[in-house]
């Protein structure tokens, strides 16, 4: 694996996370670290329980915490990587929202993706199931498309889902427990093929459903 200046300060700081017990996982963006690319920033999930610990770690390897108002509930930690020359930013969430421009519509799964994370070179990820519930739903109520980034990574999670049962089953639990049995029928339908227009035509149902 190559790692540039800026990845190396990331797993650092991942690694310090694991050190300190932090209950923690990235919500995506694993591959772009597993190849080496540069990247500036990271998307996390962490337990509530555990969010001062993990303000107290990351701010004693140099991020301060920035304001964040109107981007509720996300909250920003931010440091300089003087060798690299740029900034990196932490994405911090304690809680599944999702809409735009205000998150609104709250997904009740964090206890269960925690649950369910599963530990990657010097990280947590999350469960292939629950990567890919949380990135449909990104695409379609964040950022109402798919970027192609994204739709390579939903085709390749689709085909580890579906291969393994046990996986399949428990998202398609989350689907019928929090967004509704005909969101159910149609991601079955429409990921096999690619089908993202027929995705984000669920954008208003989906967010009648979580409001």
């Amino acid at each position: 694996m190559i790692v540039d200046a800026t990845t190396h300060r990331v797993f650092q700081i991942l690694e310090a996370l694991n050190d300190a017990e932090v209950e923690y996982c990235l919500l995506r963006g694993y591959d772009e670290l597993a190849d080496g690319r540069p990247i500036q920033e990271i998307d996390l999930l962490v337990a509530p329980e555990t969010l001062a610990k993990f303000a107290r770690t990351v701010q004693r390897h140099g991020f301060t915490e920035w304001p964040a108002w109107g981007h509720a509930p996300h909250r920003f930690f931010l440091a300089y990587d003087g060798e690299a020359g740029c900034w990196i930013k932490l994405d911090v969430v304690t809680r599944l929202h999702y809409g735009s421009p205000v998150r609104h519509l709250q997904l009740d799964l964090v206890e269960a993706c925690l649950e369910g994370r599963r530990r990657r070179g010097p990280t947590y990820v999350l469960a292939p199931e629950d990567e890919l519930l949380t990135l449909l739903l990104h695409a379609i109520l964040d950022k109402r498309r798919f970027r192609d980034g994204n739709r390579a990574r939903l085709l390749a999670l689709w085909d580890e889902v579906t291969r393994d049962d046990a996986a399949r089953a428990r998202f398609r639990d989350h689907l019928d427990a929090h967004l509704g049995q005909a969101f159910g029928v149609l991601v079955e339908r429409a990921m096999p093929c690619g089908d993202w227009d027929a995705l984000l035509s669920a954008h208003d149902s989906l967010q009648r459903t979580l409001a």
